[in-house]
């Protein structure tokens, strides 16, 4: 899931990534926004690349708006991949979109979709794990470690608060047994 804020309303919405497409020199990321009960309303917006991953561009130029409905519809409607192939259209899952990104309603909507449908599809096209239904798209925290295995300094450290946590209550008990 990501945040993004709608350019015209200046209102946040969690948005699901489906999945990344490239298509003629360009990429592009199809994702949904909850409606209603049901339904869900797809949007496609351009991705541009950065040092962290990539962000949302919402410029589109002649026909292009166009051309990516058409190929949206496309993978709505399960068209078998080379069938994409065919058409120069190529999906990914492995996209990381960094910060709060913007899009416009008017610019990127699509159409609105049954949110068990875009989950067929997104299996469809193996862009979810069928096993525990999680999304393959996600963002990969590193793991902090506080001590690290073997580390001599980290158990110094760890009988050093120990020890002083012992004074410390030595001390309370002789101010207090007065």
């Amino acid at each position: 899931m990501i945040e993004i804020i709608d350019e015209g309303s200046n209102r946040k919405f969690m948005a699901l990534i489906i999945c990344g497409i490239e298509y003629g020199n360009n990429m592009y990321v199809m994702y949904s926004v909850k409606r209603e009960k049901d339904e869900d309303n797809i949007f496609i917006s351009k991705l541009v690349r950065n040092s962290e991953g990539y962000t949302m561009d919402n410029d589109f130029h002649g026909g292009e708006k166009e051309a990516m409905d058409d190929v949206v519809t496309s993978i709505l409607n399960k068209d078998n991949i080379e069938l994409l192939a065919s058409n120069r259209i190529k999906l990914f899952h492995d996209i990381k979109i960094v910060g709060v990104n913007r899009f416009s309603v008017r610019c990127c909507y699509v159409t609105t979709y049954n949110r068990n449908l875009i989950k067929e599809v997104m299996i469809n096209y193996g862009l979810i794990d069928i096993d525990e239904n999680k999304t393959v798209i996600k963002e990969v925290l590193p793991k902090k470690k506080v001590f690290s295995r073997g580390s001599i300094s980290s158990l110094f450290l760890i009988a050093f608060g120990i020890f002083t946590l012992l004074i410390c209550c030595f001390m309370l008990y002789s101010i207090f047994s007065k």
